[in-house]
């Protein structure tokens, strides 16, 4: 996995821009947000989730893991399969998006198209990728989304290598997530200490609480770990995943004169 060439593409461009008055913003839905069943045995979460409810993981490393998600913004998931220069807007309630595409058109290609956030990132990280971020990972953006869950996970990597810049940053502000956690934040610290722990990737507790900047190689790194964690503990999905696209082939291939 290669993030240095990312790295540069991101320092250049991958920010939300705040929203402009005559933005037209994605819908409002009225569905509900997934199940948290839908989530924990494709996942396998529940001996990380019990660790969390046991107090195994300290509050420490959860309010760091809450900082990064606050200043996560999510711009490379709406620039997937070469469409580098969509432009994403954000309402200022945080749940409305936009986006643009070079010609300021809005992207209507399953892909990268804008969508409804149930919870607002800044305000309700953990919610926010439990029941927003998660989603997507496991299933697209649409119905006709071609991209793999191992693409969704590479340009979510993208959206955190900034996450964790800023948050790093701003690391003296870092606020304490309020006591006693809902069954959604749990599910969110779960993923991502799973995550962690499949990738071997626990230094990043450490690079977050260092004084001195995160150089670029330290970053590559973490990066690398966390997306090859990410792959781990949504290797279940992918397969299905994988199985579903098999199958319809086949059926097409047999339903072939």
């Amino acid at each position: 996995m290669r993030f240095s060439k990312l790295l540069t593409i991101l320092s250049i461009s991958a920010f939300c821009h705040l929203a402009a008055p005559q933005v037209t913003f994605a819908e409002d839905v009225v569905a509900e947000p997934p199940s948290i069943d839908a989530f924990i045995k494709p996942l396998k979460l529940k001996k990380t989730l019990k660790q969390i409810s046991e107090n195994e993981i300290s509050a420490e490393q959860i309010n760091i893991l809450s900082w990064i998600l606050t200043h996560t913004y999510e711009v490379q998931i709406h620039r997937m399969r070469g469409a580098t220069e969509n432009q994403v807007y954000v309402h200022k309630d945080g749940h409305k998006e936009a986006v643009f595409d070079k010609d300021g058109n809005a992207v209507k290609d399953g892909i990268n198209d804008a969508s409804y956030n149930f919870f607002p990132a800044n305000k309700q990280p953990f919610m926010h990728f439990t029941f927003d971020i998660n989603p997507w990972i496991m299933w697209g953006n649409s119905p006709t989304d071609p991209t793999k869950v191992n693409e969704r996970i590479y340009a979510y990597m993208g959206d955190l290598e900034g996450g964790i810049k800023r948050a790093h940053a701003m690391r003296d502000k870092q606020e304490e997530v309020t006591r006693p956690l809902s069954p959604g934040q749990k599910t969110a610290i779960a993923i991502f200490y799973k995550a962690i722990q499949h990738g071997e990737a626990e230094k990043l507790f450490d690079l977050m609480q260092q004084t001195q900047p995160i150089s670029d190689t330290d970053l590559i790194d973490i990066l690398t770990k966390l997306d090859q964690g990410f792959q781990k503990t949504y290797l279940k999905v992918a397969k299905k995943e994988t199985k579903k696209e098999t199958d319809a082939i086949q059926m097409t291939e047999e339903g072939t004169p």
